[in-house]
């Protein structure tokens, strides 16, 4: 019980604010990016998305609003946006977000039609080369897997939900909570 009053003060205490920060990498060299990203970013990958990048353009104006809570302007799929996945002890995060925003889409899509989750673990497993499963992979080249081959369905550990559920057991966030 101490842990977590020592948390919540933590949570409580800390200033830090988010900031959009449009030329964080513009003229960044590969070698910066990588130290900067704080892992070893492929050559490739680098290349790839610097040949392609786009310069935003701002000059119109328009009022963003203050908060926005996809939840609640798409309500037929607020559950299946509220979802919050647990890749537990696996550097799978490349494939659970891109399972997720896809997921998340096709609700949006179909007006709710949809709700499935579809299969991190798919990802995880398939592809071309690009994946290593828990020892990390490309959410670029996950998302073009599943936009040109598609992905099955899958829901989280021990669902037995749709055709590849994800394997890995969730982690224990916060310890003993007794």
């Amino acid at each position: 019980m101490r842990s977590i009053i020592s948390l919540v003060i933590f949570v409580l205490s800390v200033t830090w604010v988010a900031a959009a920060i449009d030329t964080a990498f513009a003229e960044s060299s590969y070698e910066t990016f990588a130290s900067r990203a704080r892992k070893l970013v492929q050559k490739s990958m680098y290349d790839n998305w610097s040949k392609n990048r786009k310069t935003v353009d701002n000059s119109y104006k328009t009022d963003i609003p203050r908060e926005f809570d996809a939840r609640q302007y798409f309500t037929s799929c607020a559950n299946v946006i509220g979802d919050v996945k647990d890749q537990g002890n696996c550097a799978s995060s490349w494939a659970v977000a891109v399972a997720s925003t896809f997921t998340d889409r096709l609700c949006i899509a179909s007006n709710g039609q949809f709700t499935d989750n579809l299969s991190a673990q798919n990802l995880m497993s398939c592809g071309d080369g690009e994946k290593m499963g828990c020892d990390g992979g490309s959410a670029f080249k996950a998302w073009e897997l599943t936009m040109n081959k598609g992905i099955v369905t899958g829901g989280n550990f021990d669902s037995n939900e749709g055709c590849q559920p994800y394997k890995n057991r969730p982690c224990d966030h916060y310890g003993d909570s007794s």
